[in-house]
């Protein structure tokens, strides 16, 4: 098991320092790096880290924007997982730079050491039980919250990509393949019905399954749903465990025919 992690940070932050001590501890081996964007692709590239861990608090903002791209770099060229950890505004910016399909989980500040370091020894130890074996999602939502919190459920058990739009799902989806998309019902200009119709009407994508997402538990919303003729209907609302589990079930189903 690679349980090296990247830690980038303001080196003089205290509460990343402290981070690093807590994850040492924990038996990881902490890679550390400035927010300089060659220093970042050099460690990225030869070190070769498991994962990597964002520490947003007391960033450079002068050098934020190149930084972060040198990061979502390293970890979308490499496959590895990627967590950013700071309060909502510092994830807000970071946003603009950071492609939402890279990010495999966000933390709150004051970060969790142990619970971000269970959520990297889980991951770690899905690696090693083989990657392959990974069903794959793609959640399309334009709702960035709403992305995150679903890869953050879903991630540990499935390998979780994520599309802003209809659009951006679309481009994704060439030449690539899925197990699963999780399809926002209402997206502005191409919406989950327009995306839906689309997938159906190409050779590559029309035998993804899709189960659409809805924040509307409304009768008529749910039968005009069903009656195009997906694989599932979910509420945005369900809890956590509900949701995981109609995700679990709808695999096993399928692993089973």
């Amino acid at each position: 098991m690679n349980k090296s992690v990247f830690l980038i940070s303001n080196e003089k932050s205290f509460m990343a320092n402290t981070a690093a001590r807590g994850l040492e501890k924990r038996g990881f081996t902490v890679l550390r790096s400035s927010w300089d964007a060659a220093g970042i692709t050099e460690t990225g590239t030869t070190r070769e880290p498991g994962a990597i861990v964002l520490y947003l608090g007391d960033m450079d903002a002068a050098a934020a924007e190149s930084a972060l791209t040198a990061a979502a770099a390293v970890a979308r060229d490499a496959g590895i997982p990627f967590y950013e950890v700071g309060n909502e505004a510092e994830i807000s910016a970071a946003a603009v730079v950071v492609p939402q399909e890279v990010i495999t989980a966000v933390f709150g500040r004051p970060l969790d050491t142990q619970r971000l370091a269970d959520a990297l020894e889980s991951v770690f130890a899905q690696g090693d039980s083989s990657d392959a074996q990974r069903h794959t999602i793609l959640v399309v939502d334009d709702d960035g919250t709403m992305l995150r919190m679903i890869k953050t459920w879903l991630g540990e058990a499935y390998s979780v990509y994520m599309a802003g739009s209809g659009r951006v799902a679309m481009d994704f989806l060439q030449g690539r393949q899925v197990d699963l998309i999780l399809l926002d019902y209402r997206m502005p200009e191409m919406d989950g019905v327009e995306v839906f119709k689309t997938l159906r009407s190409q050779e590559g994508t029309r035998g993804i399954p899709v189960i659409f997402l809805t924040g509307k538990n409304d009768e008529q919303e749910l039968e005009i749903l069903w009656r195009l003729g997906p694989d599932g209907v979910l509420l945005k609302s369900m809890p956590r465990e509900q949701l995981i589990g109609e995700v679990q079930a709808f695999f096993k189903k399928k692993d089973e025919t």
